[in-house]
């Protein structure tokens, strides 16, 4: 799913679970609440699916060649200096770099998500946002609902 199609699930949304807080970024960037890295503790090896949302309110893609990708990553090790496994994302941007039929639009995009790979639960969840193009930029708020 690219773009907001006005039918997305309602969700109950728990500030402790908000990964990104919706500044403003125009370089690639960890997911941050007042500008600091955001860690999400699962608390332990437990097996959790549910929604990543990302709330785009507002996008630039004017250079047509703007690309956004909205990372999910777990890692074992508190610190996300080792053991990071990417385990859900989502591509946002100018239709010419997504191969795509439309440009991502201001919305709501839901990526389904668990924190198990291969067996291996991921205890601490962070969200990556990778940015490329002339002038990219982007704000939007990343959490997690089940």
């Amino acid at each position: 799913m690219q773009t907001n199609t006005g039918r997305n699930l309602n969700h109950v949304q728990d500030v402790e679970t908000i990964l990104h807080d919706g500044a403003t970024l125009t370089a690639s960037s960890n997911g941050q609440i007042s500008a600091s890295d955001k860690i999400l503790d699962l608390g332990g090896d437990t097996f959790v699916q549910g929604i990543m949302a990302v709330n785009v309110t507002a996008i630039i893609i004017n250079d047509n060649d703007e690309l956004y990708e909205i990372v999910l990553q777990g890692s074992t090790d508190p610190a996300f200096a080792s053991d990071i496994q990417d385990l859900a994302s989502v591509k946002l941007g100018a239709l010419e770099v997504l191969n795509g039929d439309n440009d991502t639009v201001v919305g709501r995009v839901d990526v389904p998500f668990v924190n198990d790979h291969n067996g291996e639960a991921f205890q601490f969840l962070r969200a990556r946002i990778i940015v490329s193009g002339n002038t990219p930029s982007i704000d939007a708020e990343i959490y997690l609902v089940k």
